[in-house]
């Protein structure tokens, strides 16, 4: 008797750890400071996935072009009809490696997936799942959200390929060049947008999607 009266401060105290656990995982603010560093890390397998998803889109863009040039993503032949092809041991870096198959130009270049692209797509995943919204709204902003991120890595391959490289993919028109190129330099170029795109988006949609609730969603 003596030893489970003895025990009955221990548990209690260990019940009060976990209640204060649970109040401070319960702020937003403390969810958003704990999950964007998580997701911010450079993780290996992580940058592996994102850059096949990334090259796969890539790709089927390309493909829609019906153009002669010939992409590969990931490994990049030494040289023009070039059995030899490198890699790099940064998974976040997409080798891209673009032919001309008439002229025989060639480019052997690197999109850093980070910066272009990955860096937004965190910041918005981890301000959703830090929001107090309803969980079906939730599921609406990332159901949105997410696919338009993903596009970001998209608009300097598209840039960089429609004119600017001795390769050209992309012919397009002066209101789409325009477009792309205004697109890239406000959206992906200045570094700080990789934080400003994502929380803009993710406010338009939270408050197209319960406007109320936007006003408590980090209260």
């Amino acid at each position: 008797m003596v030893r489970a009266a003895d025990n009955v401060p221990n548990r209690f105290g260990r019940h009060r750890a976990i209640a204060t656990l649970f109040r401070v995982w319960s702020n937003r603010w403390v969810r958003l400071g704990v999950l964007l560093p998580i997701l911010l890390w450079p993780w290996n397998l992580l940058g592996h996935v994102y850059a096949a998803d990334v090259g796969a889109l890539a790709s089927a863009v390309i493909s829609s072009t019906q153009s002669r040039v010939d992409v590969q993503f990931g490994k990049t032949p030494t040289s023009a009809g070039s059995t030899q092809s490198t890699t790099t041991t940064d998974p976040w870096q997409l080798l891209l490696y673009a032919e001309d198959t008439e002229s025989g130009h060639f480019v052997n270049t690197s999109l850093d997936l980070r910066r272009s692209g990955y860096v937004a797509l965190a910041t918005f995943v981890a301000l959703t799942c830090a929001a107090r919204l309803r969980m079906r709204h939730k599921l609406f902003v990332v159901t949105i959200g997410v696919p338009a991120l993903h596009l970001l890595p998209i608009l300097p391959l598209v840039s960089f390929l429609s004119g600017k490289l001795p390769v050209t993919a992309f012919h397009l028109s002066a209101g789409p060049q325009f477009a792309i190129e205004t697109a890239y330099r406000v959206l992906v170029a200045p570094p700080g947008m990789a934080f400003a795109v994502p929380a803009l988006l993710w406010i338009l949609l939270a408050w197209w999607r319960d406007p109320r609730g936007l006003r408590a969603a980090f209260a």
